[in-house]
């Protein structure tokens, strides 16, 4: 009697794992993606007269008139990466370059913007596609450039503050053959670090890169599924006693 409860039990345990295997078939360890397109824009600038650029790979937005005559207006750039650009499971990459670029000006300056930033491309292995968008929010403080007047920290008379902040969409999964694909934005970092808020020297420019992140995951199997599983295992153990029997 023992001996045959045994067989059924290992019929049923070999019948669960050919369903499992059904379940995540063997096309799934293809874990990577193709980032194909990545779009940036710039929006809502307040006030309302800066200048806005949002053709091609660099995103621009311009505000002031050059104080000097070596000098350019003060504005913001969004460089996107070059794609297409492939990904494995894993893996921090970049989607591209916020770079802030200071000079004396008069007239109106920038007091905040919105950074809008879409990457998609295809899982690899099923062309399934993905698309991940996000905002970011910048507030913009214009230093008059008089000593007496500058923020705590400066290294110029005087550096000018930016602060960004991830408002929405930092993330997105898409389910390919029972494997999770999460891509994460991680937001803009420095050396690795997260960047929030920075002072800029005047006459000069700072950057910081726009990284995210892909993470693969099998698919957990609802309790119901095992439960289900677990009785056609019972139920092919026992065909394969009868089998064995005859």
């Amino acid at each position: 009697m023992m001996k045959a409860v045994a067989k059924v039990v290992v019929g049923g345990v070999l019948f669960a794992a050919a369903v499992v295997g059904t379940a995540y078939p063997a096309k799934a360890a293809v874990m990577g993606a193709t980032v194909t397109s990545i779009t940036a824009s710039w929006l809502n600038p307040d006030p309302g007269n800066v200048s806005i650029d949002n053709d091609g790979r660099t995103v621009s937005a311009r505000w002031g008139y050059p104080a000097t005559w070596w000098g350019g207006r003060s504005g913001y750039d969004f460089r996107a990466k070059r794609t297409p650009s492939d990904l494995d499971a894993g893996d921090t990459f970049k989607i591209g370059t916020f770079k802030h670029l200071n000079y004396p000006i008069y007239g109106t300056a920038l007091s905040s913007i919105s950074l809008s930033v879409t990457f998609e491309g295809l899982i690899k292995g099923s062309n399934t596609p993905f698309q991940v968008t996000s905002l970011f929010d910048f507030e913009h403080t214009e230093t008059p450039n008089t000593w007496g007047h500058c923020p705590s920290g400066s290294q110029s008379t005087c550096d000018d503050i930016v602060t960004a902040t991830l408002n929405e969409g930092a993330s997105q999964s898409v389910i390919v053959d029972g494997m999770k694909y999460l891509f994460t934005i991680a937001g803009f970092q420095v050396n690795g670090d997260q960047f929030e808020n920075w002072l800029t020297k005047e006459k000069h420019t700072n950057k910081a890169h726009l990284v995210a992140s892909l993470e693969v995951h099998p698919v957990p199997l609802p309790a119901a599924a095992w439960f289900l599983i677990t009785a056609l295992g019972g139920l092919g153990g026992l065909r394969w006693l009868k089998q064995r029997s005859a």
